[in-house]
């Protein structure tokens, strides 16, 4: 049964527009591989995680194809008004002190729904700059939903708005989208948790060879 949300909600729209008006202005965005992001069909994109700005800047690169993003955000960022506008942008609540089962069913259901999903490897967000080992539940689901992969590197918003910062701060921020990647060459041959975070590192070696030098 598919589900896909499609362009998204009037408010991920307009949230969205917003946000992208004003990366070009203040982060100077540029978005190069847009054209890598299928115009329809399940796909997982994953990407490095630096910023709270990645996740919105990754939707910004998906209205070129003029489709909406699905992400996953931890549960503590719904107890506040701003969890209204999060269930209005298509999130799903994830409990991250917890195995929290519902929340990655939820996120397999849209994945095999047609959406675009975006995932984040690491689990978090650096707070060094650099990149760090895949999170097991990620992988799970890229195993589970058996959809291509998407990755994508993201440079500049640790510099923008690091873990930590009250403000963003105006610099350059650039977006690479590479090709979808089919899930059987992700595929590791060993079982349970050791095949997941094998199948985690090669997403993430992906990711980084988007890098630019």
């Amino acid at each position: 049964m598919k589900d896909d949300i499609g362009k998204g909600s009037w408010v991920y729209r307009g949230i969205r527009n917003l946000i992208y008006l004003m990366s070009k202005l203040v982060l100077r965005l540029e978005i190069h591989g847009a054209e890598n992001i299928p115009s329809q069909g399940s796909c997982i994109l994953a990407s490095n995680h630096a910023s709270f700005l990645d996740p919105p800047l990754i939707g910004c690169a998906a209205m070129h194809v003029g489709r909406a993003v699905r992400f996953m955000a931890r549960d503590t960022l719904y107890k506040s008004i701003g969890g209204v506008i999060l269930r209005k942008v298509h999130t799903i609540p994830l409990s991250r002190d917890k195995g929290d089962v519902g929340a990655l069913r939820t996120a397999l259901k849209a994945i095999k729904g047609g959406n675009l999903v975006a995932l984040f490897p690491e689990g978090t967000r650096t707070e060094d700059g650099k990149m760090h080992d895949p999170k097991g539940g990620v992988a799970f689901l890229m195993a589970k939903s058996d959809v291509p992969v998407l990755p994508i590197y993201i440079e500049g918003t640790y510099h923008a708005f690091p873990k930590g910062a009250k403000y963003v701060h105006p610099g350059k921020v650039r977006l690479f989208v590479g090709k979808p990647i089919d899930p059987a060459k992700l595929k590791s041959e060993k079982k349970g948790s050791a095949g997941y975070r094998e199948m985690g590192a090669r997403v993430m070696a992906e990711i980084a060879a988007l890098k630019p030098e």
